[in-house]
């Protein structure tokens, strides 16, 4: 009896860290934010012509540590970019002024497409 009730606790934990781990995004703010993005990655997360890559299909995880990584690689003091690639300098540029939740909600938003 212990051991059911182990497990049904054990059920009811996960269950909880699984519906707050998506309740911590705003879909509707990552929605918004994401408009940004299709300047380039085209609606839907496809790709436009020019290169730029498709976010279709990627994870939240993929999304956002590129978002956090991008953002790194630009100096908002001095307006300059580590990449020497200017389409990635141009997405260090859209990634910086993002807020660490701003980029989880956009992750959020486009992983779900």
């Amino acid at each position: 009896m212990q051991g059911r009730f182990g497990l049904h606790a054990g059920l009811a934990v996960a269950a909880l860290l699984m519906h707050g781990h998506a309740e911590a995004y705003d879909l509707n703010n990552g929605r918004l934010l994401a408009s940004n993005c299709t300047q380039c990655h085209a609606t839907n997360a496809l790709p436009k012509s020019g290169g730029y890559d498709s976010l279709a299909g990627s994870s939240y995880y993929e999304i956002y540590g590129e978002l956090k990584d991008m953002a790194q690689k630009f100096n908002a003091a001095n307006k300059t970019c580590t990449e020497s690639d200017p389409k990635a300098c141009l997405m260090a540029v859209h990634a910086k002024p993002y807020t660490d939740q701003e980029m989880q909600d956009i992750a959020w938003y486009l992983s779900q497409q």
